[in-house]
């Protein structure tokens, strides 16, 4: 076998391979402290590269590229109420922590008759 120069992951590419890894590897990093990403899943970082040398072996072509793996962003829930307004129909009020729904189920409306429209929602309106 002839003698060669030896070729290093941080040659490929003018270190353009390095740098695809690098930059993968901190995606993976703020997708692991991502809250909003499932924790105790793997998150994968893969360097590969192919080598194709032609007939006189004399020249390859080599290609790399970076395969990533993350999990999916964790299912997300909300709770909102509706609220039947006698002449409006349905209404949706706005968007409440879990905290605030559990306070509202004892909650009495306020609702102005002409309108329909609800005067006040929350712990006052029981006062």
């Amino acid at each position: 076998m002839s003698e060669y120069e030896k070729l290093t992951v941080e040659a490929i590419g003018g270190g353009g391979a390095v740098e695809a890894v690098n930059h993968w590897l901190q995606k993976a990093i703020e997708n692991a402290l991502d809250p909003n990403t499932e924790s105790g899943k793997k998150r994968v970082v893969t360097l590969r590269i192919e080598i194709l040398p032609d007939e006189t072996r004399e020249k390859a072509v080599l290609s790399y590229r970076v395969d990533t793996k993350f999990p999916c962003d964790a299912p997300g829930a909300d709770m909102v109420t509706i609220s039947r307004q006698r002449k409006r129909g349905y209404v949706s009020a706005p968007q409440m922590s879990l905290d605030d729904m559990l306070d509202v189920r004892d909650v009495k409306e306020k609702i102005d008759e002409e309108t329909g429209e609800v005067i006040s929602l929350g712990k006052e309106a029981t006062e």
